[in-house]
């Protein structure tokens, strides 16, 4: 059994890695509180999610961040729903799903829930139902009373962030009103019994951004400096990350992108040239990237 202060260090824990979303957060802790300590009907999967909302701002990262905090790196299946198109793929899913939870896996995530086959949501609400099992491809049943379910969607997200509104119960209205007329009543009604909720994630302004840009750069500066090349970033070669990185329409997804190409770029381009690899990271004369301080050369 997990214990209170176990449970109760999530949200801390939580803070460096699911940013601006400050409604989403506590609604998730406080079922935590309920499924981690054992309160939930054990007749049922422990907790079924629906993370709805524009895309690079932090739905799968929630999921990912939950299944190592509480168990574990390894204990998470990821389930992409695009990849999943006729009944032959759905079966597959099953023998995943299956082996999945023999190895010992608790998290369960079905990514692009919307795109899902039809057999494969039926598959979903046997999961979701009393008894929280599925058979086999050998006939015997097996269980996910243990487990947590999450789908994620983009659906209704550009709807919501084209009437610009910054009030956030209207934009949650509007995306749960879609999402309403695009998934199955039986998946909503089973995920809202009270083994989990909808839970919608609002877009990332600059600031947001700016703060996960923040993060991954410490994290990839710190991956650089393991191997030797100890970095530190000037105002203006952050600012250039942010003109590059930052975009409205996909959150931060290709912040972390953008950081990883133009350090690891600079360090690149610095070992090639015969160059110091530890200083300051600047931009370019040309604009387009980064370069680091010319220094000793590490190359003979």
């Amino acid at each position: 059994m997990v214990t209170v202060e176990r449970v109760n260090g999530f949200k801390e824990w939580l803070k460096g890695r699911v940013l601006g979303q400050p409604e989403v957060i506590p609604a998730f802790d406080r079922h935590l509180g309920r499924s981690e300590l054992g309160l939930t009907d054990p007749t049922l999967v422990k907790g079924a999610f629906l993370f709805v909302g524009p895309t690079g701002v932090g739905k799968t990262e929630l999921v990912t961040s939950f299944a190592e905090y509480f168990h574990g790196k390894d204990s998470l299946l990821k389930l992409n729903m695009s990849e999943f198109k006729d009944v032959d793929q759905v079966r597959e899913i099953r023998e995943r799903l299956v082996k999945g939870k023999t190895a010992g896996k608790k998290v369960f995530l079905w990514d692009e829930l919307e795109k899902a086959h039809a057999e494969a949501m039926d598959l979903l609400l046997q999961i979701l139902d009393a008894g929280a099992e599925i058979s086999g491809m050998d006939g015997e049943p097996v269980s996910f009373t243990d487990s947590y379910v999450f789908g994620t969607s983009n659906l209704g997200a550009s709807e919501a962030m084209r009437s610009r509104t910054r009030n956030y119960t209207a934009y949650c209205n509007t995306v749960v009103e879609y999402v309403q007329r695009h998934l199955r009543p039986e998946l909503l009604g089973r995920i809202r019994r009270g083994i989990g909720s909808i839970l919608v994630f609002q877009r990332l302004g600059e600031p947001e951004q700016r703060a996960v840009a923040e993060l991954h750069v410490r994290k990839v500066l710190a991956r650089l400096e393991v191997h030797g090349h100890s970095l530190t970033l000037e105002s203006g070669a952050f600012e250039h990350i942010m003109r590059n990185g930052f975009s409205e329409q996909y959150g931060a997804r290709n912040i972390l992108g953008v950081i990883c190409d133009r350090l690891e770029g600079a360090v690149s381009d610095a070992l090639r040239k015969g160059q110091g690899t530890s200083g300051n990271v600047s931009v370019r004369p040309d604009g387009l990237g980064l370069e680091i301080a010319a220094s000793a050369p590490n190359v003979a």
